[in-house]
């Protein structure tokens, strides 16, 4: 952006009104539309990987949630509803959760 500035700089500063100081200032906001498409599309990528590692985290916590579940209706002999009382797993969790219990 540096040379562009420069022009553009250069264009007001020697009083340019025609045709190359038009051509220098559009040059210059075509850069900077491009930087911000840019940052934008970085933006845009940082997103997707937190929303992915979310995604990633939750997977991992549903299934810790399921085994740990698993092991007390093994081990204690409880039904999925009672494994699931016994870890407070309640509302859409434990939707999530119970057919992997009671399959």
């Amino acid at each position: 952006m540096g040379g562009c500035q420069e022009r553009v700089s250069a264009g007001i500063d020697a009083g340019l009104s025609g045709v190359e100081g038009k051509l220098a200032l559009a040059e210059h906001q075509w850069k900077l539309a491009e930087e911000k498409a840019e940052q934008a599309e970085e933006k845009a990528n940082q997103a997707e990987e937190k929303a992915a590692l979310a995604r990633q985290l939750t997977g991992e916590a549903l299934s810790a949630l399921v085994v740990l579940a698993l092991r007390l209706m093994t081990d204690e002999k409880l039904s999925a509803q009672e494994a699931c009382e016994r870890l407070a797993i309640q509302g859409r969790l434990r939707d999530h959760i119970m057919p992997y219990l009671v399959s």
